[in-house]
C-alpha cells in the first residue's frame, strides 16, 4: 500500500517545473530570523499554527504586501503574498523555469 502511494506521488512530480519568479512588492516583512522577534524556529515552522497566523494577520492589517518566513516543509524560505494588499496586477517576471529533477530508484513496483 505504501509503495503504491509513493509511486503515485512520484508520477505526480514527474512533470513538475521549478520556476524562479521576480515579483515587485513594496512592503515585505522579513521573519527569516525568528530570534530577532523573540521566537524560536519551531514557533514558525512547527505543527502549531497560532504564531504564524497571528504574524500574518498583523502583517495584513498593517498593509504589508507579503512576508518572508522559514519554510515549514522544505529547507529554505517561503514568500507569502497577501493579494488584498497588492496592486490588481502585481509585476511578475519569470526569471527561469526548468524541469524538476528527481533522483528515482529504477523501479517502484
Amino acid at each position: 500500500m505504501v509503495r503504491r502511494s509513493v509511486a503515485r506521488n512520484i508520477r505526480y512530480l514527474e512533470n513538475q517545473q521549478l520556476t524562479e519568479l521576480e515579483i515587485a512588492v513594496s512592503s515585505v516583512l522579513d521573519f527569516r530570523n525568528p530570534a530577532a522577534l523573540g521566537l524560536t524556529p519551531e514557533d514558525l515552522t512547527g505543527l502549531r499554527s497560532e504564531v504564524p497566523w497571528s504574524l500574518a494577520q498583523a502583517a495584513v492589517e498593517r498593509g504589508a504586501g507579503g512576508m518572508l518566513v522559514p519554510s515549514a516543509a522544505l529547507h529554505g524560505n517561503s514568500l507569502v503574498l497577501f493579494p488584498s494588499n497588492l496592486p490588481s496586477v502585481p509585476p511578475v517576471r519569470i526569471v527561469r523555469s526548468e524541469a524538476l529533477p528527481l533522483d528515482l530508484p529504477v523501479s517502484l513496483e
